[in-house]
């Protein structure tokens, strides 16, 4: 929908459009996850999730990552890591903050909350958990099985952060609106027959098993707008972009309906006070 009317309006307005879809999108992705009812969707599609993997992970190490939400340049985002590229294991790679489970830790959660505090310098109680996946994955090692937690983190600045320059490269957040934009991502279809994710950005490509908890975190809280892409098979048909537009247009609808309530009203009582004069 949005595309089609760059060849019927001037470039100018067109980028306006492009704007104000985006601004419309950011508030709306916002009041659902945080103010609606998207956490409450999270939470109970995590506790019913099906496995993607039917391999058994009872006897790899445990590990657990942190999906790190957060509001920068306020937009609600991702926080993604780049490992150090010194580091034996997946380095340089994109990454979240995360890493195999202590003694000491008694569940995901203390791991994934420790492991940013070592990674990034965040501290635990800064940051409110949302929900935990049912189930873990394992790495590409077959060694680890890393369970997903997700995390909010409020509104941050990168510059305020103070990575563990042995563990972390940098620091990248993309917004949940452009993980969302269906010309934005991907995936690959391996000769196994599995179907893997990719998210494109200004910054580092996600693929991996980064990008396939980010797959999960958004099939399991918005979906009435995105299809999951993991699978064994086939990929599925994404509509991502028409089941937004369609909410974006009725959010669009409605407040140029409030606004011009809110005028008539301010209209009548002007002329109230003048009649009153």
């Amino acid at each position: 929908m949005w595309s089609s009317c760059s060849s019927k309006i001037n470039p100018s307005t067109y980028k306006f459009v492009l704007a104000l879809r985006t601004y419309v999108t950011n508030c709306y992705i916002e009041e659902y996850l945080l103010k609606g009812s998207g956490r409450c969707v999270l939470a109970e599609n995590f506790a019913k999730m099906k496995p993607i993997y039917h391999k058994s992970c009872q006897n790899l190490k445990k590990a657990a990552v942190l999906l790190p939400l957060c509001i920068v340049n306020n937009e609600l985002s991702i926080l993604f890591t780049r490992r150090s590229p010194i580091l034996s294991s997946y380095g340089g790679q994109v990454s979240f903050p995360g890493g195999k489970q202590d003694d000491k830790d008694s569940s995901p959660e203390e791991t994934a909350l420790r492991e940013v505090y070592e990674e990034l310098g965040i501290l635990p109680e800064s940051i409110e958990i949302f929900a935990t996946s049912n189930h873990s994955i394992p790495d590409r090692t077959g060694k680890y099985s890393v369970w997903l937690v997700i995390g909010y983190l409020g509104h941050i600045s990168l510059q305020t952060l103070t990575p563990n320059p042995f563990e972390v490269k940098e620091v990248f957040c993309v917004s949940l609106t452009q993980l969302l934009n269906e010309d934005l991502y991907g995936y690959t279809k391996f000769k196994n027959k599995w179907v893997l994710p990719v998210y494109k950005n200004n910054y580092h490509n996600v693929w991996g098993l980064t990008a396939i908890f980010v797959d999960i975190f958004l099939s399991q809280t918005f979906p009435h707008i995105y299809t999951q892409i993991t699978v064994r098979g086939e990929a599925k048909p994404r509509k991502t972009s028409e089941k937004l537009d369609h909410i974006i247009k009725l959010k669009l609808t409605a407040n140029v309906k409030k606004t011009a309530a809110d005028i008539t009203l301010k209209d009548e009582n002007l002329a109230n006070v003048s009649c009153n004069a």
